[in-house]
């Protein structure tokens, strides 16, 4: 900031750390120059609560400044899940947004927006669930929800990278790996059943649909343990 606006920016600014494990800081600025710079590129002033939310159009011009955008977006505000209780599927991945009444068309405009850009990318986002904010009854919970599978799960850990929260980061490596663990286990479960009854090895195939995993989502986990190849 200081190298864009120069060192005299230092008097007008303040950097607020919070989050419940001091992972979290807040940097503020009242110099105009910095304030005039960001509102040219539609960021929001003042409570985001209280805004209308629109993606700048100037993102779309370039496919990095598209992606440096949704990198950021998605660092901050995606929710990572854990593997749930049962073992064997894991919490919702979303983006929760909470609105005013008067606000609820823009926010489901913004979310569609979000799902053009996920699927462009090859992750699903089909729903989009709504209800009454349990504490106010003028508002509302939006969730946009990312399919769970195993596969989708992968496409957005490879296809986008997610800055700003390491610890987010971290928490979606750990869940990918206890789920495919889980993966693990059953398919070593299923083939230690099916070697004592015939001594021959499950088909690929077999494997694949019992497990409800494809192809790529099979070679992963086969190129992490660094099992044989199939026959």
């Amino acid at each position: 900031m200081e190298a864009i606006f120069g060192k005299e920016i230092k008097k007008n600014s303040r950097v607020i750390e919070g989050g419940g494990y001091g992972h979290s800081w807040c940097y503020q600025n009242t110099n105009r120059n910095v304030i005039r710079f960001f509102k040219a590129l539609r960021s929001p002033i003042g409570r985001k609560s209280d805004k209308e939310f629109q993606i700048p159009k100037w993102i779309y011009y370039d496919q990095k400044a598209e992606d440096y955008f949704f990198s950021s977006f998605f660092g901050n505000e995606i929710g990572i899940p854990k593997i749930h209780k049962d073992i064997k599927r894991t919490n919702s991945l979303d983006i929760g947004l909470v609105c005013k009444k008067d606000q609820y068309k823009n926010r489901m405009d913004f979310l569609k927006k979000i799902q053009d850009y996920l699927k462009s990318k090859d992750i699903k986002a089909d729903k989009i669930y709504a209800r009454q904010h349990k504490n106010d009854k003028n508002s509302f919970l939006i969730k946009l929800a990312l399919n769970l599978n195993f596969d989708n799960l992968m496409n957005f850990y490879t296809n986008i990278k997610r800055s700003y929260s390491k610890r987010k980061e971290e928490k979606l490596i750990n869940t990918l790996n206890d789920l495919k663990d889980i993966k693990l286990q059953r398919f070593n479960s299923l083939s230690n059943m099916y070697n004592k009854l015939t001594k021959r090895n499950y088909s690929k195939e077999w494997i694949k649909n019992n497990l409800r995993l494809t192809e790529k989502s099979l070679n992963f986990i086969l190129k992490q343990e660094n099992l044989e190849k199939w026959n």
